[in-house]
This record gives C-alpha cells, sequence and structure tokens, in this order.
C-alpha cells in the first residue's frame, strides 16, 4: 500500500475510500437548515428540492463596467512620489501580464526605486540611533530624578545650559563636604550625553542626505498604448460573447484581463476617457449556467446581495461534485470557519485551516505534507463560502487566499461575497454577479415549494402582480423563502414592503 501512496496516490486514496469519507462528511452540511430555524419554519424543504437557476451577468454589476472603450486624454504625465512606487509597479506588472504593455514609464520607476531604496537604507540606520537616544534621555532623566543633587541639575531639555553644565557649569555648584561623588556622577552622566549628542550629529547628517536624493518624480503614462490594447481586448470579449458556449474560457480570460487592468484606469481619469460601446447591453444576463463557469476550472467569485443565491448556488455545486466524484478532494466550508480554525493554532493560512478542518473529520485522514502534496498535484475545489464575514475578524485572509490561490494553480477555489467588499477585486477571480428572479424564476421557486399544493403557487403569484410594489421587492430565494413561509403558515400575505418588513419581523 505505501507504494501506491507514494506512485499513485489517487488510486491508494480510492482504495481507502478518504475521499468517499470527505464527501459523506461533507454532504449532510449541504442543507438550509439554520435559514428555516432562524425563519421559525417548522417544516423541511430539501435545498435540492427548492433550488432554481439564478441569472448573472459577467463581472461585478456594483463597479463600474470594464466592458468599455478607453480613450487617450491630453495629458500624459503625472507627479509620483516615490512612496507610491508599490502602486505603480503593480499597475506595469497587471498591464503587461493583461495587455502587453506598461502602464507606466519603466525607467522612471526605476529611478524612483533607486531613490526609494537609499532612504529606506538611510532609515533603516536612523531608526536605531532614535531608539538609543531614547533609551539614554530616559537614563538620564531617571539618574538626575533619583540623585540628590538633583537641584543642581539644569534641565535636559535645554541643550544650551546642559551642555555649559558639563563643561564648566558643574565647578561652580556649592557642594557640602567631599564633591568626588558629585564628580563621579557628573562625569557618568557626561559620558552617557556624549553618546546622545553624538547620535544627534548622526541623524542630522542622515536627514540631509535624505533630502538630497529625489521624492517626486514626473512619471509618464503610456495612454495611447495601453487604449489601443485595452480596446482590442474588448473587442474580443464582445466576440467570444456572440458564441460564448463554444468560446467560453477565453471569455472569462478575457473579462479577467479587463478587470484586472480597467481599476488602474479608473484611477487615473485625467489620462483617459470613457467611449461610447454601442449595442452592448451590461445588465444582460450570460446565456448559460452558472455551473458551467464553475466547471470552467477558473478560480471564480460569486457576487450577490443578501439573500440573493449565493450560499445555495455554491452549496449545489458541491452537492453535484460529490455526487460525481471527478476531484481528488472537494471541500466545502465558510471562509470564516476557515480562518478561525488557522488562527486556533496561531497561523494564518489557508492551507493550515484547511488541516484543521480535515482534523475535525479525521485526525489520520491525511498529513499537512500529505494535504499540501495533494493539492498541488491534483484537481482539486475548495468551496469557501462568504468573503464579506470572514474579512470582518479576519483581515489576513484575502491576501492569505491570492498566496494559496498563487501556489496550488491546481486546485480551484470558488467563494462568493456580497459587493460591500471592495478588496475581492485583488484575489485576480473570475467575477460573476446574480441577479434578482425574473417572473419565470419566481414562478418555478413557488411552484417546487408547493408541489403538492399547486394552487398556493398561483396564488402568490397572482398577489404578487396585483401588488406591483411587493413584486419588486420579492426578487431573490430569501424573500420568496419568507412569502412561502408566510403562504404555508396562513399569515396574510403583504401588499406593500412596508407591510413585507413587518411580516418578515415575525420571524
Amino acid at each position: 500500500m505505501n507504494l501506491i501512496k507514494v506512485n499513485m496516490p489517487g488510486l491508494e486514496r480510492q482504495i481507502t475510500g478518504k475521499d468517499v469519507y470527505i464527501e459523506n462528511k461533507i454532504l449532510p452540511k449541504l442543507v438550509n437548515t439554520h435559514l428555516m430555524s432562524a425563519l421559525n419554519f417548522d417544516g423541511f424543504k430539501n435545498i435540492s428540492d427548492l433550488f432554481c437557476e439564478t441569472s448573472f451577468i459577467a463581472g461585478n454589476k456594483e463597479s463600474l463596467s470594464p466592458i468599455t472603450k478607453v480613450l487617450p486624454n491630453s495629458s500624459r504625465t503625472l507627479i509620483a512620489e516615490y512612496h507610491e512606487m508599490d502602486y505603480f509597479i503593480q499597475a506595469n506588472i497587471m498591464s503587461n501580464t493583461h495587455l502587453g504593455c506598461d502602464f507606466f514609464d519603466s525607467a522612471v520607476l526605476d529611478k524612483m526605486q533607486t531613490s526609494y531604496e537609499l532612504n529606506q537604507r538611510l532609515e533603516d540606520e536612523k531608526r536605531p540611533i532614535e531608539f538609543e537616544n531614547e533609551k539614554i534621555r530616559f537614563l538620564i532623566n531617571s539618574r538626575i530624578t533619583n540623585s540628590k543633587y538633583r537641584d543642581l541639575y539644569p534641565k535636559f531639555d535645554d541643550r544650551a545650559d546642559f551642555e555649559n553644565f558639563f563643561n564648566v557649569g558643574y565647578e561652580s555648584c556649592k557642594i557640602d563636604g567631599d564633591k568626588r561623588e558629585f564628580y563621579r556622577e557628573v562625569l557618568e552622566l557626561d559620558t552617557e550625553y556624549s553618546n546622545y549628542t553624538s547620535n544627534i550629529k548622526r541623524e542630522a547628517e542622515i536627514r540631509l542626505e535624505q533630502s538630497r536624493h529625489q521624492k517626486s518624480f514626473e512619471l509618464g503614462a503610456h495612454i495611447e498604448k495601453v487604449s489601443i490594447e485595452y480596446n482590442k481586448v474588448v473587442d474580443e470579449f464582445l466576440l467570444a460573447g456572440k458564441s460564448i458556449k463554444n468560446n467560453l474560457k477565453s471569455y472569462l480570460h478575457l473579462l479577467l484581463k479587463l478587470e484586472s487592468t480597467f481599476p488602474f484606469i479608473l484611477d487615473h481619469k485625467e489620462l483617459f476617457k470613457m467611449g461610447d460601446l454601442k449595442g452592448f447591453d451590461k445588465d444582460k444576463p450570460v446565456p448559460i449556467s452558472l455551473v458551467k463557469i464553475f466547471d470552467s476550472k477558473l478560480n471564480t467569485i460569486v457576487l450577490g446581495g443578501a439573500g440573493s443565491g449565493k450560499t445555495t448556488n455554491l452549496q449545489m455545486y458541491t452537492r453535484s461534485l460529490c455526487q460525481n466524484r471527478e476531484n481528488e478532494l472537494v471541500i466545502y466550508m465558510t471562509l470564516d470557519r476557515l480562518a478561525t480554525l488557522s488562527t486556533k493554532v496561531e497561523e494564518e493560512d489557508v492551507l493550515t485551516g484547511l488541516f484543521q478542518y480535515i482534523q475535525t473529520l479525521d485526525p489520520l485522514l491525511y498529513s499537512k505534507s500529505e494535504l499540501d502534496l495533494l493539492l498541488k498535484n491534483s484537481n482539486s475545489v475548495l468551496i469557501l463560502d462568504s468573503v464579506d464575514e470572514a474579512i470582518v475578524n479576519f483581515d489576513w485572509i484575502l491576501d492569505a487566499l491570492k498566496a494559496f490561490s498563487t501556489k496550488y494553480t491546481k486546485c480551484q477555489i470558488i467563494t462568493s461575497s456580497r459587493y460591500t467588499v471592495r478588496e475581492t477585486k485583488s484575489l485576480g477571480f473570475v467575477n460573476v454577479s446574480l441577479l434578482p428572479f425574473n417572473d419565470e424564476q419566481k414562478r418555478n421557486f413557488f411552484q417546487k415549494w408547493f408541489s403538492e399544493e399547486p394552487d398556493k403557487a398561483s396564488a402568490i403569484m397572482e398577489h404578487l402582480k396585483e401588488n406591483p410594489a411587493l413584486d419588486q421587492i420579492v426578487t431573490n430565494p430569501l424573500s420568496a423563502t419568507i412569502m412561502s413561509i408566510l403562504q404555508s403558515s396562513g399569515v396574510p400575505l403583504p401588499k406593500s414592503k412596508l407591510h413585507f418588513t413587518e411580516r418578515d419581523s415575525i420571524f
């Protein structure tokens, strides 16, 4: 078995049943019992029986669409400070990766980096000097405070008086009895103060040297080239969208290129103008199933408002993966739980969180090194729900997720978030935004809920038709669930947003 484990780890897992074991542990958790319990619904509704296809658009619908033409403006330069260098370098990396050209003048960035590194070297030299002087200052003040001759010393903050005291002033001090003890104390303090003044002199030299280094730079931007290459990608994206079923991966890769570079264009509106893009409707649903996006094997983040169906879609996809068993490892959990498990052992990384989770299933299932090799060498899928909840308590989680996706390129990550988390763009994942239910999807949901009482489903749809203000509110799985429970419980259906909120508060 050890020989099989080393040479054919996939076969070893099939023989030992490790994959099936994890799947069997995860499947029972893919339920909506927490929601039903929160809404005080006594019955049971299987999530798979209620699931309805959700329409979506490519990209983040709450952000300005990157599907637009950009034109160069008259301005081609900006004033940049060297402490902003990382941003400009990142812009060039993204632009080179996705457009094949520099965004900013790389020669000027090299000068900025040289100046920055010289300044950092001087800062590194200055910092311990400042720290040492704080210690000396504290020591001298402490010695004087505790000295029986403290009334004879000038204040430390008056450097002229203090230096004069150590030079000649102490000799005129009137001391009763033997002066040797006083002179010995003055000599010790003078030694410390000499170190202090030497440090002050070196600090001044460092600051003078720093002042000679250029801090502001006139940074040129290659706006014509960026505009040309960006618009080429837009055209390719629109072309791929015309036959998306045959060009899905290309369509998503092109979308990723646009979403990765567009923020830098937006950051510098003074350099670019937005052109018109006739015939493109950014709110038009993508004409394929969300499952097809997940099946692309690209890292994906599903965006949507509260109750829009993010978790349901992720759970349903997890269920299908576990049942089909085409991947080496499939794990579903909330990102918040992963981060919690990681920090319990005082680490802040995704692998640790995954390992700790698997330990809760069975401590003997995988060692951490085995899990590391599995994720590096096999097709695995991690479905980590709710970025927006995790980031509240764990500000490191997005950086950790990005680092994990870079290291484990064979492992697909699917996650979700509300629109409120702007930092998700740093992940470099494909973005899809869930859309509100249309009439057909609402009808489908209610018919599934009342599969044995179709008249109740029809009654809800008729009620929504008669109350258009309410119809505009019942637009997602959560609000549809609330309406269904009201109908099931015999509670009069609301007729407006206010009434809906009142009924909602019952739960």
